[in-house]
């Protein structure tokens, strides 16, 4: 994603990237162990807080108002993509896109993702 002082990346296979002024503008990247290599920690953090939000301890970190924040970064990756520009949060309340039809229509084909578009 890019900003006005920069840009920052996350792949789902663990490798990430930033260049901002955090970083003095100097380009960092790494990597960190990807889903299917950190499945099971995941998991396992993922089961103990359930457990405690069953329990009526903490809140569950699954919970609506965070789930919210995650759908509205996705949705502005989207809109800065279909675009191109950058999004600004929060994003404008506004249904101008349906975002998978439109992501359909307007972005090239992956051959490895075929299937799930098809849907």
């Amino acid at each position: 994603m890019y900003g006005s002082n920069g840009y920052v990346y996350a792949e789902t296979g663990g490798s990430w990237g930033e260049c901002s002024r955090r970083t003095g503008m100097i380009p960092q990247y790494g990597r960190e162990k990807g889903w299917g290599e950190n499945e099971l920690n995941i998991q396992v953090l993922f089961n103990h807080d359930l457990i405690k939000w069953l329990d009526g301890g903490i809140s569950s970190p699954c919970n609506v108002d965070i789930s919210l924040h995650g759908f509205e970064i996705l949705q502005g990756l989207v809109v800065s993509a279909l675009e191109y520009k950058r999004a600004d949060f929060p994003l404008p309340a506004c249904d101008k896109y349906d975002m998978l039809d439109a992501l359909k229509r307007n972005l090239p084909s992956v051959e490895t993702y075929k299937k799930f578009l098809n849907r």
